[in-house]
């Protein structure tokens, strides 16, 4: 005779609720372990490369991004590089995790990530907090697009210490090339060998704002601008996981710096995502004037957008300019403030160009970081150096189609918070 302890007990309907929370905690699982493959990004981007490789080529008449003359050219030189480049870059990236898998264990410990509306001063606090090289690890451009995996890096480290053994003859020309290419750029200087935004390192997933610049298709591009609002919690985890990982093969390749130094606007839309993925995380978000940051904006992203298409206006896609700085001003400053107050600093991009050298010693001081002799003696040099710096450009808000009233009214609290004049 069966005791009743021990005889089988007919399922209830709790058991079965159970059942069902335990299946789908389980698929959950499944498919956070997925997005956590190096090569997650890879199917759902592939799809939207080609997409936008096909509106370029057959659907693009009646848009910004017309198939004529630059447009033509830039495609030609732009699809074979690109594939065959993101091929090797994968299969290396692939490899680093067979060959190197300790970059894996790389701790990031206080990673400074500097956001803000664009042309805030963002550039010139990154390539200056750059040559404290005992205190950040900066991505260049050359390890962004060149070099992102390990083995590349090491690759190229290494023919470059050959080279300097017979006179350096690659490097100069190589530096030469930067400047007859990288040196035309207007507005807002890059080099191969400079810091650059580490936005950038997204569009090997294809999961970068600035995929908008070579395709200006926006409706066909998912909203990288409003990030940590937009996507779905599985497809934030999956990106920031690649970040994340390729954060820790940059310090891993950089042993001499103790913190990870990110400087991208862009960003300024994954402040919660990247409080949530970087325990310890530090922002300086950087404010100026919104007359002023409008219309650097608006200028600058047009620049940008007529680099790699014939936009058949001056100004491009005006429309979204204030929406956007809305955005990046007040929706930011109130993710900011729902976290620890010592985990941010908020500076004014006018402070910032009168005195360098004070505010770079407040942002070390209230963050903890550590000042040597050395980046001390540069810090002074650069500050009196950029102090000098006049800007040459010139803008006109109503040429651009904004009214400074409409502005006004549509940052008040911005322009009282700061003290900006009206």
């Amino acid at each position: 005779m069966i005791d009743k302890e021990t005889r089988p007990q007919r399922p209830t309907f709790l058991d079965f609720l159970d059942s069902i929370v335990d299946a789908s905690a389980r698929r959950s699982r499944r498919a956070r372990r997925r997005s956590e493959r190096w090569w997650g990004n890879l199917w759902i981007n592939g799809r939207l490369y080609m997409r936008l490789l096909w509106i370029s080529l057959f659907k693009s008449k009646g848009t910004h991004g017309p198939l004529t003359g630059r447009r033509i050219l830039f495609l030609a030189m732009f699809i074979p590089v690109w594939t065959i480049g993101q091929a090797i870059h994968w299969l290396l990236m692939f490899l680093d995790d067979l060959i190197f898998p300790e970059y894996r264990q790389q701790t990031v410990e206080k990673p400074l990530f500097i956001v803000g509306n664009f042309r805030c001063g963002s550039t010139f606090v990154q390539r200056l907090l750059a040559k404290d090289r005992t205190n950040f690890a900066v991505y260049r451009m050359w390890e962004i697009f060149l070099a992102p995996a390990i083995l590349e890096r090491k690759f190229f480290r290494g023919l470059s210490r050959l080279d300097r053994l017979f006179g350096g003859f690659i490097g100069k020309l190589a530096r030469k090339f930067d400047r007859s290419t990288m040196g035309n750029v207007e507005l807002h200087p890059v080099s191969f060998f400079s810091p650059e935004e580490d936005e950038n390192v997204l569009l090997h997933t294809w999961t970068s704002s600035y995929l908008m610049f070579m395709f200006p298709y926006l409706e066909e591009i998912p909203d990288y601008f409003h990030f940590d609002e937009v996507l779905s919690d599985q497809r934030k985890h999956q990106i920031l996981f690649y970040f994340e990982r390729m954060v820790k093969r940059h310090l891993f390749t950089h042993p001499e710096s103790r913190h990870y130094l990110s400087k991208s606007p862009a960003f300024t839309s994954k402040i919660e995502c990247l409080y949530q993925q970087f325990e310890g995380a530090r922002f300086l978000y950087l404010v100026r004037n919104p007359y002023e940051t409008l219309a650097s904006t608006t200028s600058w992203l047009s620049y940008a957008w007529h680099v790699f298409s014939p936009c058949p206006s001056k100004y491009v896609f005006t429309e979204r300019m204030l929406p956007l700085l809305h955005h990046y001003y007040e929706d930011a400053l109130e993710k900011l403030e729902r976290h620890d107050p010592a985990s941010y600093k908020i500076v004014r991009y006018e402070d910032l160009v009168a005195d360098p050298e004070r505010i770079i010693r407040d942002i070390y001081g209230f963050f903890g970081y550590e000042m040597d002799s050395d980046f001390e003696k540069i810090l002074i040099a650069e500050s009196e150096q950029a102090k000098q710096y006049q800007s040459t450009h010139e803008y006109d808000l109503e040429e651009m189609g904004f009214d400074k009233e409409q502005v006004y009214a549509e940052f008040k609290p911005i322009f009282e918070r700061f003290g900006y004049e009206k």
